[in-house]
């Protein structure tokens, strides 16, 4: 059937659907805060492409419309390999407009950022970086054509396959982008409702109707205190984004938007470092993520082209991920290599190895620990290293002393041929094996700092010693410290203490982790351990019908919560029918019930789809 110049009924497509008698409906993709995506193919062409719909119940409201429309205008000027982009836009219904609006954009297979980070947590500062690169050519030619994103975040990135790149990325949802020029589309086919007005009017407009400008963990400081945005404000939230691939969670984290919005406005960026002991960032690389970062819009990067370039002079000069773990004498002669072999600045080699060496390092000599990174043992040298070291220095000395002899005769030196260090070095031995020993030590380590009460630093110490030696996992000390965590009101020690507990394997880790994934009523607690039971195999104990409904009720966002619907119909279990319909009416804002308004209008569709589905099975 065709829907050219009729009113849509309910809001909802169906397969086989021809929407403007050009596009024919095949799937649906999702949904948003004002309509749903489907997926479709031209008629003519057969070509796949994503059809975003606007639901008819905001059809008649003027402002909604109008962002609809101005949503598809500001997507056509941001045309790059980089951006989504936007092939054409138009009325439904009669009068036309009446039925709602229909946009038509590039369908994009991929796997969306959001997805890959849920997965494998953190990603290689080279990859991180790479990716960056290709959203801030997006962001540069939006940029260049007036458009200012304003939700640079994981969720609106995703990565595709371009020839030999599997992470060529794109930016998605220009729902909320800035005009920094004064255009504004024409509404089509509705007279002169839209026509005419300035950019600024028309963010006016998107504000007063109550959509929030941006994501509060990616928002620029500007931006916080609905202060006047530039396309530096874009810089600033794809640097919390580059963090985050690095890191494994953004700089700033707070369960209170207020105070999360605070942090963006006057707290100090954390070195990664102190969020992950033990990860090793080059600190140039670091250094460029602060600067993007900047409270100040005039001391962050001047535009994408710049952050662009420095992104390039990186990948370029610097190693950007640690080196190759090293072992034994290999190791330790690395260790030492930057005060015998470099005569222009030993000190700036010490001091930057200093910097990113984790604290078991420097511990006093009683908890002292040598990582579990074998990278890190030359930190404390063995005798023959340094007799190797002596042997070194002995021949440096030789070799001063006959370039200062040649020096004084006048006549021109030949080129001095170094003497073979290979007649004073002592036959190789074996290297011992340590592993054991490095996991008693990381054990005393993570006691040491349980005592000290810094459990963070306690289960990271726990997950090395565990990773040294599984036969660890069973420490009674250990689980103890775990249970412990698992119930702290500090969010980051207690997923540290989920993730320490999937590293773990027998029956009680998998029951900690079905537990909690059943029934923890802290989000992101609850959907870590979730994807750890079911990596471990016990992914079919789970309560998936509780775990789900939590997932329905407990969500930040109307957008985390519509991730549960589609889990909980699937299950085809009709008990999940009252938590359905309490999500359905969930309202919130106003006073005593006056001027609240419905905060899952995301999903409705979704929800009345759910809920005829499960009834009628």
């Amino acid at each position: 059937m065709s829907y050219h110049g009729r009113r849509l009924t309910g809001g909802e497509l169906q397969i086989g659907d021809v929407l403007d008698a050009r596009y024919r409906i095949t799937g649906l993709l999702g949904s948003g805060g004002m309509g749903s995506v489907y997926r479709a193919e031209h008629v003519a062409i057969r070509r796949p492409v994503a059809i975003k719909v606007l639901h008819p119940d905001f059809a008649g409201d003027p402002d909604h419309s109008r962002r609809f429309q101005r949503e598809a205008f500001v997507t056509g000027r941001a045309d790059h390999p980089n951006c989504v982009t936007v092939s054409d836009f138009g009325p439904l219904g009669d009068p036309p407009g009446g039925g709602g609006f229909y946009l038509v954009m590039e369908l994009v297979e991929g796997m969306g950022l959001a997805d890959l980070l849920a997965r494998v947590e953190r990603l290689p500062a080279r990859r991180a970086l790479r990716i960056a690169r290709h959203i801030l050519r997006g962001l540069g030619h939006a940029h260049a054509a007036g458009v200012v994103h304003r939700d640079v975040k994981p969720n609106n990135i995703i990565l595709v396959q371009q020839g030999d790149d599997p992470d060529f990325a794109k930016l998605l949802d220009f729902g909320i982008a800035k005009l920094v020029e004064g255009i504004a589309p024409a509404a089509p086919d509705r007279g002169s409702a839209g026509a005419g007005a300035g950019a600024d009017v028309m963010d006016q407009q998107i504000t007063r109707i109550g959509t929030t400008v941006g994501t509060p963990t990616y928002v620029a400081p500007e931006q916080a205190v609905g202060g006047a945005v530039d396309r530096r404000s874009d810089l600033y939230s794809l640097s919390i984004v580059l963090y985050e691939m690095i890191a494994g969670r953004p700089p700033f984290r707070a369960e209170d938007t207020v105070k999360l919005l605070a942090m963006h406005l006057s707290s100090p960026v954390p070195a990664i470092a102190e969020l992950v002991p033990g990860l090793v960032v080059s600190p140039a690389v670091e250094q460029l993520i602060c600067q993007g970062l900047a409270k100040e819009p005039d001391r962050r990067p001047a535009s994408a082209d710049e952050y662009g370039a420095a992104i390039d002079s990186l990948l370029a000069r610097d190693p950007v991920d640690p080196p190759p773990e090293l072992t034994g004498s290999a190791a330790a002669i690395s260790a030492v290599a930057p005060a015998v072999s470099s005569p222009v600045a030993p000190r700036a080699a010490i001091a930057s190895r200093a910097a990113i060496a984790p604290r078991a390092a420097i511990a006093p000599r009683a908890a002292q620990t040598s990582s579990s990174s074998p990278a890190w043992r030359p930190l404390v040298a063995s005798r023959r290293v340094r007799a190797i070291a002596a042997a070194a220095a002995g021949v440096l000395a030789l070799v001063a002393v006959i370039l200062t002899a040649t020096r004084g005769s006048g006549a021109r030196p030949e080129p001095a041929r170094l003497p073979s260090l290979a007649p004073l070095l002592p036959a190789a031995q074996p290297e011992p094996d340590t592993t054991a020993e490095d996991a008693r030590a990381e054990l005393a380590l993570a006691r040491q700092r349980s005592a000290e009460r810094r459990p963070l630093e306690a289960l990271e110490a726990y997950r090395r010693a565990v990773a040294l030696d599984a036969s660890l996992a069973g420490d009674a000390d250990m689980k103890k410290e775990a249970e412990a965590a698992l119930e702290a009101r500090d969010g980051d020690v207690a997923l540290a203490a989920v993730q320490l507990v999937g590293d773990l394997d027998g029956d009680w880790a998998r029951d900690q982790l079905v537990e909690l994934a059943s029934r923890d009523k802290r989000n992101a607690v609850r959907q870590k351990a979730r994807a750890l039971a079911e990596k471990r195999g016990a992914g079919d104990r789970i309560d998936r019908m509780s775990s789900y409904v939590l997932d329905l009720l407990q969500g930040k966002t109307c957008e985390e919560r519509a991730e549960a619907v589609p889990r909980l119909r699937e299950l085809g279990d009709k008990r999940a029918i009252p938590a359905l319909e309490r999500a359905r009416k969930r309202r919130s804002g106003g006073f005593l019930g006056f001027g609240s308004r419905i905060s899952n209008g995301c999903m409705r569709a979704e929800l009345d789809e759910a809920i005829a589905f499960l009834r009628e099975r």
